[in-house]
Protein backbone atom coordinates (compact mmCIF):
# COMPACT_ATOMS: atom_id res chain seq x y z
CA UNK A 1 0.00 0.00 0.00
CA UNK A 2 1.16 3.20 -1.17
CA UNK A 3 -1.01 5.42 1.54
CA UNK A 4 1.06 4.09 4.87
CA UNK A 5 4.28 5.31 3.82
CA UNK A 6 3.15 8.91 3.64
CA UNK A 7 0.64 8.48 6.37
CA UNK A 8 3.56 7.80 8.80
CA UNK A 9 5.34 10.90 7.11
CA UNK A 10 2.62 13.21 8.08
CA UNK A 11 2.59 11.70 11.68
CA UNK A 12 6.38 12.60 11.31
CA UNK A 13 5.63 16.45 10.10
CA UNK A 14 2.73 16.76 12.15
CA UNK A 15 4.59 16.02 15.65
CA UNK A 16 7.86 16.43 15.53
CA UNK A 17 8.51 19.61 13.03
CA UNK A 18 11.41 18.17 11.30
CA UNK A 19 11.51 21.49 8.87
CA UNK A 20 11.79 23.60 12.20
CA UNK A 21 15.03 21.59 13.40
CA UNK A 22 17.12 20.65 10.41
CA UNK A 23 17.99 23.53 7.59
CA UNK A 24 18.31 21.33 5.10
CA UNK A 25 14.26 19.83 5.45
CA UNK A 26 13.14 23.74 5.51
CA UNK A 27 12.13 23.29 1.66
CA UNK A 28 9.54 20.54 3.30
CA UNK A 29 6.27 22.09 3.85
CA UNK A 30 2.53 20.87 4.31
CA UNK A 31 1.82 21.20 0.80
CA UNK A 32 4.05 18.98 -0.22
CA UNK A 33 2.96 16.26 2.00
CA UNK A 34 -0.29 16.88 1.45
CA UNK A 35 0.59 16.26 -2.47
CA UNK A 36 2.35 13.20 -1.32
CA UNK A 37 -0.36 12.24 0.73
CA UNK A 38 -3.03 12.71 -2.27
CA UNK A 39 -0.72 10.35 -4.48
CA UNK A 40 -0.68 7.44 -2.17
CA UNK A 41 -4.48 7.38 -1.97
CA UNK A 42 -4.97 7.64 -5.40
CA UNK A 43 -2.39 4.80 -6.20
CA UNK A 44 -4.13 2.56 -3.43
CA UNK A 45 -7.87 3.17 -4.98
CA UNK A 46 -6.60 2.72 -8.34
CA UNK A 47 -4.56 -0.47 -7.58
CA UNK A 48 -7.94 -1.71 -5.44
CA UNK A 49 -6.18 -1.88 -2.05
CA UNK A 50 -8.44 0.86 -1.02
CA UNK A 51 -12.38 1.37 -1.43
CA UNK A 52 -13.57 4.56 -0.50
CA UNK A 53 -16.47 4.22 1.94
CA UNK A 54 -18.96 6.48 2.95
CA UNK A 55 -19.68 6.74 6.85
CA UNK A 56 -21.49 8.75 9.62
CA UNK A 57 -18.48 9.56 11.30
CA UNK A 58 -16.72 10.82 7.67
CA UNK A 59 -19.99 13.22 6.92
CA UNK A 60 -20.14 14.77 10.27
CA UNK A 61 -16.15 15.32 10.76
CA UNK A 62 -15.94 17.20 7.07
CA UNK A 63 -19.55 18.68 8.12
CA UNK A 64 -17.77 20.10 11.21
CA UNK A 65 -14.47 21.48 9.61
CA UNK A 66 -16.11 23.21 6.85
CA UNK A 67 -18.65 24.69 9.12
CA UNK A 68 -15.51 26.02 11.00
CA UNK A 69 -13.86 27.78 7.76
CA UNK A 70 -17.69 28.98 7.10
CA UNK A 71 -17.65 30.59 10.84
CA UNK A 72 -14.48 32.28 9.98
CA UNK A 73 -15.61 33.44 6.34
CA UNK A 74 -18.60 34.89 7.78
CA UNK A 75 -17.14 36.53 10.90
CA UNK A 76 -13.37 37.44 10.15
CA UNK A 77 -13.37 37.28 6.19
CA UNK A 78 -10.08 38.94 6.38
CA UNK A 79 -8.14 36.33 7.94
CA UNK A 80 -9.49 33.33 5.99
CA UNK A 81 -6.47 32.99 4.50
CA UNK A 82 -4.94 31.65 7.45
CA UNK A 83 -7.52 29.53 8.82
CA UNK A 84 -8.32 27.60 5.91
CA UNK A 85 -4.72 25.69 6.04
CA UNK A 86 -4.82 24.97 9.98
CA UNK A 87 -8.81 23.22 9.19
CA UNK A 88 -7.39 21.94 5.83
CA UNK A 89 -4.95 19.99 7.97
CA UNK A 90 -7.08 18.47 10.48
CA UNK A 91 -9.40 18.00 7.63
CA UNK A 92 -6.45 15.96 5.41
CA UNK A 93 -5.32 14.37 8.58
CA UNK A 94 -9.08 12.79 9.18
CA UNK A 95 -9.48 11.96 5.60
CA UNK A 96 -6.57 10.20 4.60
CA UNK A 97 -6.45 8.17 8.34
CA UNK A 98 -9.75 7.49 8.17
CA UNK A 99 -10.25 6.26 4.23
CA UNK A 100 -6.27 5.17 3.89
CA UNK A 101 -6.58 2.09 6.18
CA UNK A 102 -8.86 -0.47 5.36
CA UNK A 103 -7.42 -3.54 6.97
CA UNK A 104 -6.19 -4.38 10.89
CA UNK A 105 -3.20 -4.69 8.98
CA UNK A 106 -3.01 -1.29 7.87
CA UNK A 107 -4.24 -0.04 11.36
CA UNK A 108 -0.89 -2.01 12.94
CA UNK A 109 1.53 -0.98 10.25
CA UNK A 110 0.31 3.15 11.25
CA UNK A 111 0.03 2.14 14.77
CA UNK A 112 3.30 1.37 15.01
CA UNK A 113 4.64 4.45 13.27
CA UNK A 114 2.59 6.49 15.75
CA UNK A 115 3.48 4.88 18.84
CA UNK A 116 7.31 5.16 18.09
CA UNK A 117 6.61 8.81 17.71
CA UNK A 118 4.91 8.60 20.87
CA UNK A 119 7.89 6.68 22.65
CA UNK A 120 10.42 9.33 21.16
CA UNK A 121 8.24 12.60 22.06
CA UNK A 122 8.01 11.06 26.11
CA UNK A 123 11.22 10.37 25.86
CA UNK A 124 12.16 13.78 24.91
CA UNK A 125 10.19 15.47 27.82
CA UNK A 126 12.12 13.25 30.12
CA UNK A 127 15.02 14.31 29.07
CA UNK A 128 14.44 17.65 29.44
CA UNK A 129 12.74 17.60 32.91
CA UNK A 130 16.23 16.05 33.70
CA UNK A 131 17.94 18.22 32.33
CA UNK A 132 19.61 21.02 34.67
CA UNK A 133 18.02 24.63 34.91
CA UNK A 134 19.95 26.83 32.36
CA UNK A 135 19.77 30.50 31.40
CA UNK A 136 17.52 30.62 28.18
CA UNK A 137 17.79 33.87 26.56
CA UNK A 138 15.43 35.10 23.96
CA UNK A 139 16.12 38.23 21.64
CA UNK A 140 12.89 40.45 20.60
CA UNK A 141 14.51 40.94 17.42
CA UNK A 142 15.51 37.24 15.68
CA UNK A 143 12.74 35.48 18.09
CA UNK A 144 14.91 33.17 18.56
CA UNK A 145 15.52 30.82 22.21
CA UNK A 146 18.81 30.01 22.87
CA UNK A 147 20.77 28.45 26.17
CA UNK A 148 23.51 30.97 27.16
CA UNK A 149 25.46 28.08 29.43
CA UNK A 150 25.20 29.48 32.49
CA UNK A 151 23.06 27.55 35.26
CA UNK A 152 20.50 28.95 37.31
CA UNK A 153 18.07 28.08 40.37
CA UNK A 154 14.74 29.62 39.82
CA UNK A 155 12.19 28.89 37.26
CA UNK A 156 9.78 31.25 38.37
CA UNK A 157 11.75 34.13 38.87
CA UNK A 158 14.52 33.98 36.12
CA UNK A 159 16.23 37.66 38.49
CA UNK A 160 19.91 35.54 38.73
CA UNK A 161 19.88 35.29 34.90
CA UNK A 162 19.57 39.03 34.22
CA UNK A 163 22.37 39.78 36.56
CA UNK A 164 25.32 39.96 33.96
CA UNK A 165 23.05 39.38 30.95
CA UNK A 166 22.54 41.71 27.63
CA UNK A 167 20.10 44.08 28.93
CA UNK A 168 18.46 43.86 25.02
CA UNK A 169 17.78 40.10 25.54
CA UNK A 170 15.17 38.84 28.22
CA UNK A 171 15.95 35.93 30.32
CA UNK A 172 14.19 32.77 31.37
CA UNK A 173 15.79 30.15 33.77
CA UNK A 174 14.17 26.64 32.43
CA UNK A 175 15.44 22.98 30.92
CA UNK A 176 16.86 22.67 27.82
CA UNK A 177 15.94 19.45 25.64
CA UNK A 178 16.95 17.89 22.79
CA UNK A 179 16.47 19.96 19.31
CA UNK A 180 16.56 23.14 20.97
CA UNK A 181 13.30 22.79 22.69
CA UNK A 182 13.27 24.17 26.28
CA UNK A 183 10.16 23.72 29.53
CA UNK A 184 8.37 26.69 30.66
CA UNK A 185 8.54 27.71 34.07
CA UNK A 186 9.86 24.31 34.34
CA UNK A 187 7.12 22.34 33.14
CA UNK A 188 8.40 20.37 29.60
CA UNK A 189 7.00 20.64 26.52
CA UNK A 190 7.95 19.44 23.02
CA UNK A 191 7.44 22.37 19.83
CA UNK A 192 4.95 23.29 17.62
CA UNK A 193 1.73 21.68 18.41
CA UNK A 194 2.85 20.26 21.22
CA UNK A 195 4.63 23.24 22.54
CA UNK A 196 1.67 23.24 25.22
CA UNK A 197 2.52 21.12 28.48
CA UNK A 198 -1.05 20.30 28.58
CA UNK A 199 -1.24 19.34 24.99
CA UNK A 200 1.94 17.08 25.17
CA UNK A 201 0.75 15.30 28.20
CA UNK A 202 -2.68 14.67 26.16
CA UNK A 203 -0.41 13.60 22.74
CA UNK A 204 1.45 10.84 25.24
CA UNK A 205 -1.83 9.48 26.71
CA UNK A 206 -3.70 9.36 23.23
CA UNK A 207 -0.48 7.17 22.08
CA UNK A 208 0.03 5.25 24.84
CA UNK A 209 -2.82 2.75 24.43
CA UNK A 210 -1.61 1.58 21.45
CA UNK A 211 1.36 -0.08 23.04
CA UNK A 212 -1.38 -2.16 24.70
CA UNK A 213 -3.10 -2.74 21.75
CA UNK A 214 0.28 -4.14 19.96
CA UNK A 215 0.51 -6.39 22.85
CA UNK A 216 -2.53 -7.76 22.88
CA UNK A 217 -2.12 -8.57 18.90
CA UNK A 218 1.21 -10.73 19.78
CA UNK A 219 2.08 -11.02 23.17
CA UNK A 220 5.97 -11.40 22.42
CA UNK A 221 8.87 -10.21 25.18
CA UNK A 222 9.98 -7.30 22.86
CA UNK A 223 6.56 -6.10 22.59
CA UNK A 224 6.13 -6.31 26.59
CA UNK A 225 9.37 -4.13 27.14
CA UNK A 226 7.93 -1.77 24.86
CA UNK A 227 4.36 -1.58 26.40
CA UNK A 228 6.60 -1.02 29.99
CA UNK A 229 8.68 1.30 28.36
CA UNK A 230 5.67 3.43 26.76
CA UNK A 231 4.07 3.48 30.80
CA UNK A 232 7.03 4.73 32.92
CA UNK A 233 8.27 7.32 30.00
CA UNK A 234 4.67 8.03 29.36
CA UNK A 235 4.13 8.61 33.25
CA UNK A 236 7.17 10.59 33.87
CA UNK A 237 6.53 13.05 30.95
CA UNK A 238 2.70 13.19 32.11
CA UNK A 239 4.16 14.51 35.56
CA UNK A 240 6.88 16.82 34.81
CA UNK A 241 4.44 18.54 32.67
CA UNK A 242 2.46 19.28 35.69
CA UNK A 243 -0.81 18.72 33.89
CA UNK A 244 -3.64 18.29 35.89
CA UNK A 245 -5.65 17.47 32.92
CA UNK A 246 -2.90 15.10 31.80
CA UNK A 247 -2.99 13.58 35.27
CA UNK A 248 -6.67 12.50 34.93
CA UNK A 249 -6.32 11.49 31.22
CA UNK A 250 -3.75 9.39 32.27
CA UNK A 251 -5.82 7.72 34.54
CA UNK A 252 -8.59 7.41 32.37
CA UNK A 253 -6.60 5.90 29.50
CA UNK A 254 -5.52 3.18 32.37
CA UNK A 255 -8.87 2.49 33.74
CA UNK A 256 -10.59 1.63 30.42
CA UNK A 257 -8.19 -1.26 30.11
CA UNK A 258 -8.28 -2.14 33.87
CA UNK A 259 -12.18 -2.29 33.96
CA UNK A 260 -12.27 -3.65 30.19
CA UNK A 261 -10.08 -6.70 31.80
CA UNK A 262 -11.08 -7.18 35.47
CA UNK A 263 -14.75 -5.07 35.75
CA UNK A 264 -15.14 -3.40 39.22
CA UNK A 265 -12.12 -4.58 40.30
CA UNK A 266 -10.35 -3.01 37.66
CA UNK A 267 -11.59 0.50 38.75
CA UNK A 268 -9.40 -0.38 42.09
CA UNK A 269 -6.59 -1.36 40.30
CA UNK A 270 -6.77 1.19 37.78
CA UNK A 271 -6.24 3.88 40.48
CA UNK A 272 -3.68 2.14 42.26
CA UNK A 273 -1.70 1.46 38.89
CA UNK A 274 -2.58 5.70 38.20
CA UNK A 275 -1.55 7.00 41.87
CA UNK A 276 1.90 7.91 41.09
CA UNK A 277 1.06 9.91 37.77
CA UNK A 278 -1.92 11.68 40.19
CA UNK A 279 0.00 12.38 43.33
CA UNK A 280 3.33 13.38 41.38
CA UNK A 281 1.82 15.67 38.68
CA UNK A 282 0.22 18.67 38.24
CA UNK A 283 0.87 21.85 40.18
CA UNK A 284 -0.29 22.98 43.66
CA UNK A 285 -0.26 26.12 45.83
CA UNK A 286 -1.15 29.38 44.11
CA UNK A 287 0.00 28.71 40.78
CA UNK A 288 -2.64 25.74 40.82
CA UNK A 289 -5.58 28.48 42.32
CA UNK A 290 -4.32 31.04 39.88
CA UNK A 291 -5.05 28.79 36.81
CA UNK A 292 -8.58 26.85 38.19
CA UNK A 293 -9.47 30.77 38.58
CA UNK A 294 -8.42 31.36 34.93
CA UNK A 295 -9.91 28.77 33.36
CA UNK A 296 -12.99 29.75 35.47
CA UNK A 297 -13.03 33.21 33.76
CA UNK A 298 -12.75 32.23 30.76
CA UNK A 299 -15.56 29.42 30.81
CA UNK A 300 -17.77 32.75 32.10
CA UNK A 301 -16.13 34.72 29.08
CA UNK A 302 -17.11 31.93 26.74
CA UNK A 303 -20.95 32.08 27.81
CA UNK A 304 -20.67 35.40 27.57
CA UNK A 305 -19.49 35.46 23.88
CA UNK A 306 -22.13 32.85 23.04
CA UNK A 307 -24.96 35.27 24.24
CA UNK A 308 -23.77 37.99 22.32
CA UNK A 309 -24.46 35.74 19.30
CA UNK A 310 -26.81 32.42 20.43
CA UNK A 311 -26.56 31.29 16.74
CA UNK A 312 -23.42 31.26 14.93
CA UNK A 313 -21.12 32.29 17.73
CA UNK A 314 -18.24 34.81 17.45
CA UNK A 315 -16.48 32.63 14.95
CA UNK A 316 -13.78 30.05 14.35
CA UNK A 317 -10.56 30.94 15.93
CA UNK A 318 -12.27 34.31 17.31
CA UNK A 319 -12.42 33.19 21.31
CA UNK A 320 -8.76 35.14 21.89
CA UNK A 321 -9.84 38.21 20.02
CA UNK A 322 -12.59 39.22 22.43
CA UNK A 323 -10.29 37.51 25.50
CA UNK A 324 -6.67 37.31 26.26
CA UNK A 325 -6.42 33.86 26.80
CA UNK A 326 -7.87 31.06 25.14
CA UNK A 327 -10.82 28.96 26.37
CA UNK A 328 -9.30 25.93 27.94
CA UNK A 329 -12.01 23.78 27.11
CA UNK A 330 -13.23 22.41 23.77
CA UNK A 331 -16.70 22.59 24.75
CA UNK A 332 -16.78 26.12 25.84
CA UNK A 333 -14.54 27.38 23.05
CA UNK A 334 -16.93 25.20 19.98
CA UNK A 335 -20.23 26.77 22.18
CA UNK A 336 -18.59 30.61 22.11
CA UNK A 337 -17.02 30.40 18.46
CA UNK A 338 -19.71 28.29 16.54
CA UNK A 339 -22.74 28.50 18.15
CA UNK A 340 -25.17 25.59 18.87
CA UNK A 341 -24.57 23.92 15.45
CA UNK A 342 -20.65 23.97 15.63
CA UNK A 343 -21.11 22.51 19.22
CA UNK A 344 -23.31 20.13 18.08
CA UNK A 345 -21.53 18.61 15.11
CA UNK A 346 -18.20 18.27 17.40
CA UNK A 347 -20.41 16.06 19.71
CA UNK A 348 -21.83 14.06 17.53
CA UNK A 349 -18.41 13.41 15.37
CA UNK A 350 -17.17 12.22 19.53
CA UNK A 351 -20.30 10.63 19.36
CA UNK A 352 -20.31 8.73 16.65
CA UNK A 353 -16.21 7.80 17.77
CA UNK A 354 -17.47 6.41 20.74
CA UNK A 355 -20.34 3.86 19.16
CA UNK A 356 -17.79 3.07 16.71
CA UNK A 357 -15.75 1.32 19.38
CA UNK A 358 -18.26 0.44 21.75
CA UNK A 359 -20.43 -1.67 19.20
CA UNK A 360 -17.43 -3.20 17.91
CA UNK A 361 -16.84 -4.89 21.45
CA UNK A 362 -20.35 -5.87 22.24
CA UNK A 363 -20.92 -7.56 18.49
CA UNK A 364 -17.64 -9.26 19.25
CA UNK A 365 -17.26 -9.97 22.44
CA UNK A 366 -15.53 -13.51 23.28
CA UNK A 367 -14.82 -13.84 19.65
CA UNK A 368 -11.62 -16.01 18.75
CA UNK A 369 -11.92 -14.98 14.97
CA UNK A 370 -12.53 -11.46 15.91
CA UNK A 371 -9.37 -10.43 18.28
CA UNK A 372 -8.29 -8.22 16.17
CA UNK A 373 -11.38 -5.63 16.35
CA UNK A 374 -11.83 -6.62 20.10
CA UNK A 375 -8.37 -5.32 20.35
CA UNK A 376 -8.00 -2.24 18.64
CA UNK A 377 -11.63 -1.38 19.83
CA UNK A 378 -10.28 -1.33 23.25
CA UNK A 379 -7.47 0.57 22.27
CA UNK A 380 -9.71 3.06 20.74
CA UNK A 381 -11.48 3.11 23.39
CA UNK A 382 -9.21 4.04 25.86
CA UNK A 383 -7.91 6.54 23.31
CA UNK A 384 -11.03 8.42 23.15
CA UNK A 385 -11.81 8.17 26.90
CA UNK A 386 -8.70 10.22 27.12
CA UNK A 387 -9.06 12.59 24.16
CA UNK A 388 -12.40 13.73 25.61
CA UNK A 389 -11.18 13.89 29.57
CA UNK A 390 -8.47 16.29 28.03
CA UNK A 391 -11.33 18.26 26.09
CA UNK A 392 -12.95 19.15 29.09
CA UNK A 393 -10.05 21.30 30.02
CA UNK A 394 -8.14 22.13 26.66
CA UNK A 395 -9.17 23.98 23.38
CA UNK A 396 -8.32 21.46 21.68
CA UNK A 397 -11.37 21.18 18.53
CA UNK A 398 -9.92 21.71 16.22
CA UNK A 399 -6.27 20.14 16.94
CA UNK A 400 -4.56 17.74 14.07
CA UNK A 401 -4.21 14.93 17.25
CA UNK A 402 -7.71 15.05 17.72
CA UNK A 403 -8.74 14.36 14.15
CA UNK A 404 -5.75 11.87 14.30
CA UNK A 405 -7.70 10.02 16.84
CA UNK A 406 -10.99 10.10 14.55
CA UNK A 407 -9.65 9.34 11.70
CA UNK A 408 -8.46 5.96 13.53
CA UNK A 409 -11.74 5.74 14.35
CA UNK A 410 -12.87 5.68 10.94
CA UNK A 411 -10.42 3.27 9.78
CA UNK A 412 -11.53 0.29 12.55
CA UNK A 413 -14.75 1.28 11.24
CA UNK A 414 -13.77 0.20 7.57
CA UNK A 415 -11.31 -2.43 8.85
CA UNK A 416 -13.93 -4.34 10.53
CA UNK A 417 -16.42 -3.51 7.65
CA UNK A 418 -14.29 -5.34 5.54
CA UNK A 419 -14.10 -8.74 7.55
CA UNK A 420 -17.95 -8.22 8.37
CA UNK A 421 -19.53 -6.55 5.68
CA UNK A 422 -23.23 -6.63 8.70
CA UNK A 423 -21.17 -4.28 10.67
CA UNK A 424 -23.21 -0.84 10.98
CA UNK A 425 -22.60 2.21 12.97
CA UNK A 426 -25.18 5.05 11.56
CA UNK A 427 -26.27 7.82 12.96
CA UNK A 428 -29.68 7.87 12.67
CA UNK A 429 -33.00 10.23 14.15
CA UNK A 430 -32.43 8.55 17.82
CA UNK A 431 -28.69 9.01 17.84
CA UNK A 432 -29.63 13.00 17.16
CA UNK A 433 -32.04 13.47 19.35
CA UNK A 434 -29.25 11.41 22.35
CA UNK A 435 -26.98 14.07 21.56
CA UNK A 436 -29.09 16.95 21.23
CA UNK A 437 -30.28 15.97 25.05
CA UNK A 438 -26.78 15.62 25.71
CA UNK A 439 -25.94 19.20 24.88
CA UNK A 440 -28.29 20.48 26.26
CA UNK A 441 -27.42 18.34 29.83
CA UNK A 442 -23.54 20.09 29.26
CA UNK A 443 -24.33 23.39 28.44
CA UNK A 444 -26.76 23.67 31.53
CA UNK A 445 -24.38 21.67 33.73
CA UNK A 446 -21.71 24.29 32.78
CA UNK A 447 -23.76 27.45 32.91
CA UNK A 448 -24.80 25.99 36.66
CA UNK A 449 -21.17 25.47 37.27
CA UNK A 450 -20.35 28.62 36.79
CA UNK A 451 -23.27 30.21 38.86
CA UNK A 452 -21.71 28.38 41.55
CA UNK A 453 -18.28 29.82 41.08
Amino acid sequence: MFVIPTIAALLLFVYFRPHEIFETLKPLTFNLIAVLLAWGYVMDVWLGFVRPRTTALLWLGSTFLAFCVFSHAVKASPSIGVAIPVLGASLLVFLLVSLGLPTFRAIEATAAVLLAITLVIASIGVHQALSPLSCIKYSPFTKSLASDGRPCTDSVDPQECRVGGAPDVRYQCEHPGIFNTYSIQGRVRYRGILQDPNELAWAVCMGAPLAFALYGRKRSTSRLLILVAMLLLGGICVIKTQSRSGQLTFAAMLGVYFVRRYKWRGAIAGLIAGAPVMLLGGRSGESASASTEERLECWKQGFKMWQSDPFLGVGHAQFVEHHYLTAHSALVLTLAELGPIGFFLFTAVLYVAFKIAIRAQIEYAGSDQAAAAQTWSTALLASLTGTVVSALFLSIPYHPILWIDMGLAGALYAAIRNHDPNFHVRFGWRDFALVLVGDIAIVSSLKVYLLLH
